[in-house]
């Protein structure tokens, strides 16, 4: 049976049965989002994907429930709105990026102002590592955490304005997404060659941070530092489209 004729069926007799039908059709939407936001969080917490996936498929069948099949929106897309929204939910409520991960955090920013007034440029990876004495798995690990950490929050922000019209969503609401869209491809757009070529790595080749490293032949913690920069450009960019 094709979809079409499921959702209409659905439509019509909404019982139990019909509901599983779809909801089996788009499990994989489920396991799409799940994957990309492991990649964010398997380095905080690996056992995440079970719970995420549970989730997951709450957000589906409420989508499914709520869905009208003869408005103009795919499924697929209105699916992932609520699934996302539904992590997303769950991740708020969760200590996710440990203390000890921002205590790190503040340490090394504290180290790389001392170390830039002091030498009147900016320190080298291992010249920030000698001052904190940390070694090098550590700092780079860290760095990693802390870029996956500000794609997260750059993510949250965002994925509030995108995505598609909701039932109870104001047809001005609904033209500040598109704005929203349309800033955030033109900030894309504007940054350097590489910078993009790490955003299309990241998102679209869902490569890690060390796999980035590997195709540009740099370390995966100036992967991270250039992501954070990144970060930053686009927050600059979408100031008056989000709070940041």
């Amino acid at each position: 049976m094709q979809a079409i004729d499921m959702w209409k069926e659905y439509s019509q007799n909404k019982n139990t049965e019909n509901r599983n039908e779809l909801i089996m059709e788009y499990i994989e939407v489920v396991d799409k989002i799940v994957n990309m936001q492991m990649r964010l969080f398997h380095t905080f917490n690996p056992d995440l994907k079970d719970e995420f996936y549970s989730i997951g498929v709450l957000g589906l069948i409420d989508a499914v429930q709520r869905f009208d099949y003869k408005k103009n929106v795919k499924f697929e897309t209105y699916a992932s709105f609520r699934i996302r929204g539904a992590i997303k939910d769950y991740i708020r409520k969760q200590d996710i990026v440990s203390r000890g991960i921002r205590e790190k955090e503040k340490a090394i920013k504290n180290a790389i102002e001392n170390l830039t007034h002091r030498l009147k440029r900016e320190p080298t990876d291992q010249e920030v590592m000698e001052e904190l004495n940390m070694d090098s798995d550590e700092y780079h690990q860290t760095m990693s955490n802390l870029a996956q950490s500000d794609l997260l929050s750059f993510e949250e922000m965002i994925g509030g304005g995108i995505g598609v019209k909701t039932e109870d969503e104001s047809v001005e609401g609904h033209l500040e997404k598109k704005e929203l869209e349309e800033a955030l491809v033109r900030a894309i757009t504007d940054l350097p060659e590489r910078d993009q070529m790490i955003i299309s790595l990241y998102y679209k080749d869902e490569l890690k941070l060390k796999e980035i490293g590997q195709v540009l032949k740099i370390s995966e913690s100036r992967v991270s530092q250039i992501l954070k920069k990144i970060v930053n450009t686009l927050r600059e960019s979408l100031e008056d489209y989000i709070l940041v």
